[in-house]
């Protein structure tokens, strides 16, 4: 499944991405900040083994290219991941970022 998400930032969080597979799932790809201003990213895992809502916050500044890795540990979560969302919201109050999201994802 393929995800693609061309927006602007807002002052609070606001989910891009959000799959969920009991077996396990596994999200590539990334944002590109292509706006004037800096934004934040926050990823939010559940893994297989019960670690709940696991979360990861990572600063984009402007031009900068992140990229999501589903197969490094968030928080005391391990992979696989049960499910993985993505929220992304402005650093600066009213102030909003313009970015490029794309993703895609495999499960078993």
């Amino acid at each position: 499944m393929g995800i693609s998400v061309d927006s602007q930032s807002t002052n609070s969080y606001v989910n891009i991405a959000d799959v969920t597979n009991t077996p396990g799932i596994l999200l590539y790809g990334g944002i590109m900040n292509d706006g004037p201003y800096t934004i934040c990213v926050k990823t939010t895992v559940n893994d297989l083994f019960g670690n709940d809502d696991q979360t990861s916050t990572s600063v984009i500044t402007p031009g900068v290219y992140w990229s999501v890795d589903s197969l490094i540990n968030i928080g005391t979560a391990n992979p696989p991941y049960g499910r993985i969302r993505v929220d992304v919201k402005s650093l600066l109050s009213n102030l909003h970022g313009n970015f490029r999201a794309r993703f895609i994802t495999a499960g078993s």
